[in-house]
């Protein structure tokens, strides 16, 4: 069989099984051959920045933000998002918030359910959550989940899952205040 062929064998398998279901389909229209030499624009300069700026506007609330280093004197911009919330994690759980030498976790609980390209975490997701923990008893999360603001007690559960996360993305330790131990 030709190489040509199978693939074609393979569209007329397809195509009968679509048919046999009542599936409606439609082979694709003939596409219109583009002269190559462009047309001169009738448009103003301001009108083709507008054009742009319609075609390829980007999202309003991401924004960058410019930091400088004191020490260092290197400066950059961060992505900030307006509609980032920002809570503070508290417990009362004796074994805490640990930490490790990689503290800041992103972690995007709905990555999974994305094409394995997709999967890492990113400040743009809609799901995205960014800890920190400052003490045994208080994590820094930002996200942009509306029911995440202000202060929040949190029980085991949920201490146990931010530092489930914390010990996976760690590079080599994880510091906890307590001896003590549970499984997580």
């Amino acid at each position: 069989m030709s190489e040509l062929a199978k693939p074609q064998s393979e569209n007329a398998r397809l195509i009968a099984l679509l048919e046999l279901h009542g599936i409606e389909w439609h082979p694709p229209q003939s596409v219109a051959t583009v002269s190559r030499e462009p047309e001169p624009s009738r448009l103003s300069t301001a009108e083709k920045v507008t054009l742009f700026g319609r075609l390829f506007r980007g999202r309003t609330d991401v924004y960058p933000v410019r930091w400088e280093g004191k020490t260092s004197g290197k400066s950059g911009y961060t992505p900030a998002c307006a509609n980032e919330r920002r809570a503070g994690l508290f417990t009362v759980d004796p074994l805490g918030f640990v930490t490790t030498d990689t503290p800041c976790t992103w972690f995007d609980p709905e990555a999974y359910k994305l094409q394995p390209i997709f999967q890492s975490p990113a400040l743009g997701s809609a799901t995205i959550e960014v800890t920190l923990p400052i003490s045994p008893r208080q994590c820094l999360v930002m996200t942009h989940r509306s029911d995440f603001h202000g202060y929040i007690d949190v029980g085991q559960h949920v201490v146990d899952e931010v530092n489930r996360r914390h010990i996976a993305h760690c590079d080599e330790s994880f510091i906890s205040h307590s001896e003590a131990t549970r499984p997580i």
